[in-house]
């Protein structure tokens, strides 16, 4: 079974979207995407999720782009930017872009995004980054941070910044945000089912290869991978280990294997009292009885890198030297007794339907061994979220996508963090995060970020269990997607050459 590494792969398949740049070259008419998890909302500034921010990519554009093979900042809708000091920046829009509604893009609509984005669930820690943002012309838009930011620009180039048009929100303050200036025009969404879209002939970076597009939710895996081999998708989101060889084994299809930017992890309550978890000693035990590569095999039948630091692997300023809690079951025991805890307890695990179900029993097993019994409390994905917002929960499990910023550590570690599921709150890590995001030299910003990673670690209010190899399954012939850094692939460019 061959298995190739991202970032080979990433220059292949990038290389391959300009390897058929001949006028006679012909491409299919409609390309069919099949996505396990189903769109909730239209609105970016709504929710931020992996399959929420692969879809806005489609039809949506933001001031800037991340380029997924080099890492550096490119543009989208600006041509250009400049700073004018630590906390000022003016971006120049591309004078031809334009709205599916007709509407040039503006900088009044940029300030209408940004006033709008504050009050956005997803997009308020984003947007209020700015002390003021000001049009100095229609092509031209000054922020002003309320202090230095080294992300800003990552920050920008994410799904949840796309600008939209107050021009569509005027005609329909409801549904405005259907309306975007990227690639794609929306054409029909039905819910839990299906989407479709248009190739939109007026945008700034040329048409797309391809004229149609249709995104499918199919949520089983299986199902996902017989509609790949019986044609009715073109590409297969999330292809489970065990349909791999079935894929290999057909002609027709391809399949390609990388190192995702999603992580799975085992988090606690840190502000939970009079439960064993709020022992520090306690946490460590558990991290020591934990077998990953266990949950890994059970799980994932192999694909995937047991994790450490709670961290992207391709974040800036990802620590790759930590020692971490390895597997140690007669470790954990005498952490268990210098706790307290030599006879053990009961453990509350509240976990998602579904495959994280598979990863409680695992763990469930493996704590047994030091006198811990493990009580799954299986939820569905509103339950989950209830619980944990509300802070409900003793431990649980979940996964994130981390982008490539530095300051994703905000959403996971800082006091209030949109992704903060531990609750976990330490002053000093606090300072630091503040510190770094503002620190320009690239050496003392990694030490900073090193040193958050270790505080972390002591206080270990999650235990990263592995990073996920993303397997995808695709018809021969398809290109034009870019496999990527962040939590989301950009699947915009995508074609299929028909022979």
């Amino acid at each position: 079974m061959k298995k190739f590494i991202a970032w080979l792969l990433v220059a292949v398949m990038c290389l391959g979207t300009t390897a058929f740049a001949e006028d006679s070259v012909k491409y299919k008419e409609e390309v069919v995407i099949g996505l396990r998890q189903q769109v909730t909302t239209l609105d970016p500034q709504a929710l931020a999720n992996t399959a929420q921010n692969q879809v806005l990519k489609f039809w949506h554009a933001t001031l800037v782009d991340l380029n997924p093979v080099t890492n550096e900042i490119v543009s989208d809708l600006a041509e250009s930017w400049n700073w004018i000091d630590d906390t000022t920046i003016e971006f120049k829009l591309f004078e031809n872009a334009k709205f599916h509604n007709g509407e040039p893009v503006r900088a009044s609509d940029v300030v209408f995004t940004v006033n709008r984005g504050l009050e956005g669930v997803a997009s308020k820690s984003r947007m209020s980054l700015f002390a003021s943002v000001e049009a100095v012309d229609d092509l031209t838009v000054r922020f002003t941070l309320n202090k230095p930011n080294v992300d800003l620009l990552d920050t920008l180039s994410l799904p949840v910044c796309s600008i939209l048009s107050e021009k569509a929100f005027q005609d329909d303050p409801d549904e405005g945000f259907k309306v975007g200036a990227g690639p794609w025009v929306l054409d029909e969404f039905v819910a839990n089912d299906h989407m479709s879209f248009s190739r939109f002939e007026d945008y700034h970076f040329g048409p797309m290869k391809t004229a149609k597009l249709k995104v499918r939710y199919i949520p089983e895996d299986s199902a996902r991978a017989i509609a790949l081999q019986t044609g009715e998708i073109d590409l297969c989101e999330h292809v489970v280990p065990i349909d791999l060889p079935l894929l290999e084994a057909d002609d027709s299809v391809e399949t390609v294997v990388f190192d995702a930017p999603n992580c799975q992890y085992f988090f606690f309550n840190y502000q939970k009292e009079g439960v064993p978890t709020s022992n520090k000693l306690v946490r460590h035990a558990i991290a020591h009885a934990i077998n990953r590569e266990d949950i890994i095999m059970a799980c994932k039948d192999g694909y995937g890198t047991p994790g450490k630091s709670f961290w992207g692997m391709n974040q800036y300023g990802f620590y790759d030297g930590m020692e971490g809690y390895d597997y140690d079951v007669e470790k954990a025991k005498e952490l268990m007794a210098e706790a307290g805890y030599a006879d053990g307890f009961d453990l509350p695990l509240t976990v998602i339907s579904g495959e994280r179900v598979i990863s409680a029993e695992v763990i469930q097993a493996q704590l047994k061994q030091i006198g811990i019994n493990v009580q799954i409390n299986e939820v569905d994905g509103a339950g989950m979220s209830s619980l944990v917002s509300e802070g409900n929960f003793v431990c649980g499990l979940w996964g994130i996508g981390f982008n490539s910023c530095g300051d994703e550590v905000r959403r996971v570690y800082y006091t209030g963090g949109s992704n903060n599921r531990s609750w976990y709150t330490n002053p000093e890590v606090d300072k630091l995060i503040d510190a770094a995001v503002a620190e320009m030299d690239d050496t003392a910003r990694k030490e900073m970020y090193k040193e958050i990673q270790e505080i972390a670690m002591d206080d270990l209010p999650v235990i990263n269990l592995y990073y996920e190899n993303e397997i995808y399954g695709m018809v021969k012939g398809l290109g034009g997607i870019e496999w990527g850094c962040s939590s989301a692939n950009d699947m915009s460019g995508v074609y299929v050459v028909v022979e």
